[in-house]
Parts: C-alpha cells; structure tokens; sequence
C-alpha cells in the first residue's frame, strides 16, 4: 500500500495567497485536502507519513517553463568562464587549465562584461598546445568560441553554408576567425560535441537534486532527439527519474520526430513530449535578436533565421503531424514576424504554440499578444545582467524589454523560465528581478512601472505555467485533485521580501506525494 502524506502546521500559499489553511495530504501522488489539521479528524488515515512544516509557507512545487536540461547538467563539469571581467584575465586561466588537457570545454563568457569590448577569437588561443580542442559557449548559448584544432574538424561543404548565412566569418588570413553564431552551433560544432555526452545520464541524481533544493518539480527541456530518447529509457526506472519532463525537440529532427509518429503530449505524468522548437532570431548577448530598426551606433538588425514562408511552411508542417510548437523570437521584428505568420493561417492552430522569451516589445504588439492569446515564457532573471547590454545596443527601446507589468496588465498569460544554463536554475532570482528589477546594491529600478507583485511572480512559477501547455492538466495549485507536487520554503518571502534570493531555499520537496528532498533543517 502506498503511504499517504501529512504536511502539518503550515502556511499554504493557494490560489487566493497566503490561506487559513495549515495541512497538506497527499494520497497516491495527488492532493487529497487541503484545510486546518481539524478537517482530518473524520478521514480514515493509514500508512501516514507525517512531516511538521515548523510554520513555514508550503508552497506549489515551481515550474520552470524554459531550460536546456542537458546542456546545464554539461555545463556543471565546464571551465566556468562567467566571473571573468577582461579577456586577458581569461585568457591567463584558460592557459592555467590547459596542461595535460586533450580538450578543453567550457561556457559562461560574456563579452559585453569585459573591458575589451569585443568578441574573442581563435588566434587569442593560438598559446594552446598543437593538438589540443577548445569550445567555449557564450553566456547566452547563441555564440561559441573555438581554436584552430576544432575547425580542423568541421565539415567544409557546411562550413561554406554557414559562411554565406553569415553564422561564421573569415579573418584577415582568410581561416574563420573562431566565433560560431546561432545556426552553426548546431551544423557544425553539434556533431563534434556529440562525442562528449552529458554524465546526467549516468548519474541523474546528482543533478537533479540541485533542483529539488531550489522547490522545481518540473522542468520544461529543449533538448535533440537522442537526448530524449535518453530521457525516455531513464524514466523507466522510478529509482532514476527527477523532476517531471516536459520536452521540446529541436526542428532540426523534425523528420525523425515525425519518422516516430511522435504527438503532442504523448507520454505520461513523468515524462512528456511537448513539440517542436524553432527559431526565428538570436540573443541580446550576441546582437543575433532580430529588430525592426538597427542596434545602436550600428547598421545591423540582428539575425534571423526561420522567418517569413519558411515559418509558416514549418509550423504547418508541425500542424500536420501533431505537433505543437515552442518559437523563439526574442526581438521585436521577430515576434512581429511570428505574429504575421500566424495570422496567414486565418484560423487558430489546431497544436498549441507559445512563444519563448519575447524580450523586446512595444505596446501595439502586446495588444497583438493579448488578441492572440499566446503564452509566454519569460526570463526575468535576465533582466540583472541584461539591463546594461539592452542600454548600449538596444538605447531607449530598452523602456519596453521585460515589460512584465504591461502583460500582465494586458491579460497576455505567461510563466517564468531561467533559460539554463543561461542563468541561474534557482526561480527565486526570476522573483526577485521581476519584483525589483536592479542588481545586488542597487538602489534604483530599472524601469520601475514594469516591476510586478510578489504574489504574481511566485504564480508565474506554479500555477500560471498550466498556460504553457504543462506535463499534467493539473499543475501548480495546492488544491485538492492535483499532483501532489509541493516545497515547503526556508523564508517567509511575504514577510521578509526577496532581496535576499540566494539564501532563500527548499527544507522538503515533494513530487507526486513523495520526498525527494529534506534540508537538515527540517529535520
């Protein structure tokens, strides 16, 4: 008989907030009641497993709506290469890292943060030893850094394709300079990298307990078709699994995805295939995000990549195989672009199709949105490091990047996301930039009139996330008929606010009614 379980003397955050209501029970992985301890006394209990929660608010198990699971599990075992303020300083460590190294991998720089204030190459490498491979991602995962040895490796037919698609360059010697943008990550250093599977499935455990500390019970993944086959054959053993899976698979594998006959939603409570992801531009970080008018102090755009006919070709082709569909369109002429594909079809689509991240917008396209009622996944978190590099290369249209309130405002639904490895996984640092949105020390808002409530941010990583099409058609509510997914938080956040994000975490987590995590704390 499976044991039911009791969470007592609580604080339950519900649909309304912060309730009257102080105990949890959860039976066979679903929420059975959620009240005062006195409404159990006529319940017919057996097999309890009781937990007090010590006064501590009980909160819906968060969802993050928007991360590369793979690619952060790879990335817990790179060089680290985000803490570096000048080139020449990363330079100096990645010379000290590189002894007896066959391959050197690493990811995190970020180019607008460094007093150089220009984008590496692969001759600032050329102190490595003959032979030795380096793939260093950017912050925002649009761009990598490579040195000679791994060009060596590249297929020259598509090398030449990515050239006339301008996602890598030529130097002055006529070789490619070493930076790889958007597309040719994946044409030419996926297959590379392919040889350097993720230990996640080796050892899951290991890193899915980094998100049962934060309070995550389920994780939406963009991920290529192996991986999710990896996935599929992990979740099999209930001893293996993690947060629950909802997974979007890259259009490049869009004939394998449909060779399978995959559908939309096929799967169960613990692992699920959502769809397809596209791409219609880039990032920020990279100045790959498509805009309507050119960045400043520049005459370029961005980079867009499917747009226009090819767009409405791919989502009716998704269409037609069942398949709904995540679109990344982080500029404002690429969300405007999507919207003008989608109204050519004259009809609502018959798969779901949410957008991803949506950075830049005005208030004419936010009404777009409303009409539409298109989800959103949305990164605050991005708005800490962000805000600077949206001042020098996007100027005063920076007024309208995150513009959380003006959705909100608008009815437009969205969720929270951290994007990772972009950022952080922990949600809270999502929270607090929406709430706040300034840096650790800063004592002004950037655009305060887009600052929102607590209460909604802390939604915009439980409940609001069913809008984006999530795992179970019950989802991030305390309240009985739900999965049985909660944390109980380390912090009253409503009393003693969210500034300090990094220390706020969970002391039990639960996922279909069973601890997967309990802080010491706790007890």
């Amino acid at each position: 008989m499976e044991q039911t379980l009791c969470i007592r003397n609580g604080r339950i955050y519900g649909l309304q907030g912060l309730q009257d209501a102080d105990t949890l029970l959860i039976e066979r992985g679903v929420i059975r009641y959620a009240g005062p301890e006195s409404g159990l006394k006529n319940k017919l209990l057996r097999d309890i497993e009781v937990v007090d929660a010590r006064g501590h608010i009980i909160f819906p198990g968060f969802i993050d709506t928007h991360l590369h699971l793979t690619e952060w599990a790879r990335r817990q075992d790179y060089l680290e290469l985000g803490r570096f303020h000048a080139l020449r300083d990363l330079l100096t460590f990645i010379k000290e890292e590189a002894e007896d190294r066959d391959w050197l991998i690493g990811g995190g720089w970020n180019q607008n943060a460094w007093e150089e204030r220009r984008f590496p190459n692969c001759r600032d490498l050329d102190f490595l030893p003959q032979g030795t491979k380096a793939v260093f991602y950017s912050k925002d995962l649009h761009s990598a850094w490579v040195n000679e040895a791994v060009i060596d490796l590249f297929d020259f037919n598509t090398v030449v394709e990515m050239l006339k698609k301008g996602c890598v360059r030529r130097d002055s010697r006529g070789r490619l300079d070493g930076i790889l943008h958007e597309e040719a990550l994946e044409s030419l250093l996926e297959p590379v990298m392919r040889k350097h599977p993720a230990a996640i499935f080796e050892d899951p455990q290991r890193y899915f307990k980094s998100f049962y500390r934060h309070g995550i019970t389920t994780v939406n993944s963009m991920e290529h078709i192996e991986d999710y086959r990896r996935y599929l054959q992990l979740y099999q053993h209930e001893a293996q699994r993690g947060p629950r899976l909802g997974i979007y698979i890259y259009d490049s594998d869009h004939r394998a995805v449909f060779d399978a006959g995959m559908k939309t939603a096929s799967g169960g409570e613990w692992i699920r295939f959502q769809g397809l992801k596209l791409f219609v531009d880039g990032a920020l970080g990279s100045q790959t995000a498509w805009l309507r008018t050119p960045y400043e102090n520049a005459e370029q755009y961005g980079k867009r990549q499917v747009h226009g006919d090819a767009l409405f070709k791919a989502i009716a082709r998704a269409e037609g195989q069942h398949c709904g569909l995540s679109v990344h369109a982080l500029g404002d002429a690429a969300v405007e672009d999507l919207l003008n594909v989608l109204e050519r079809f004259g009809r609502p689509l018959k798969v779901p199709l949410r957008i991803e991240h949506a950075q830049l917008l005005d208030e004419a396209l936010i009404e777009r949105l409303k009409n539409c009622e298109l989800p959103l996944s949305v990164n605050p978190s991005h708005i800490i490091d962000d805000k600077s590099i949206a001042e020098t290369h996007w100027g005063a249209r920076s007024r309208w990047a995150y513009p959380l309130r003006s959705l909100k405002m608008a009815g437009v639904p969205y969720a929270f996301a951290s994007d990772a490895p972009v950022e952080d996984i922990n949600p809270w640092k999502s929270i607090y930039a929406a709430v706040h949105r300034r840096g650790a020390g800063e004592d002004t808002s950037w655009y305060p009139e887009e600052c929102i409530r607590l209460s909604d941010a802390i939604d915009a990583c439980s409940r609001n996330a069913q809008a984006l099409g999530g795992i179970a058609a019950k989802k991030g509510v305390l309240s009985p008929g739900f999965p049985g997914d909660c944390f109980i938080c380390s912090h009253d956040v409503f009393e003693q606010g969210v500034e300090d994000w990094q220390e706020i975490r969970s002391l039990l987590t639960v996922i279909d009614g069973r601890i997967v995590y309990r802080s010491a704390e706790l007890g």
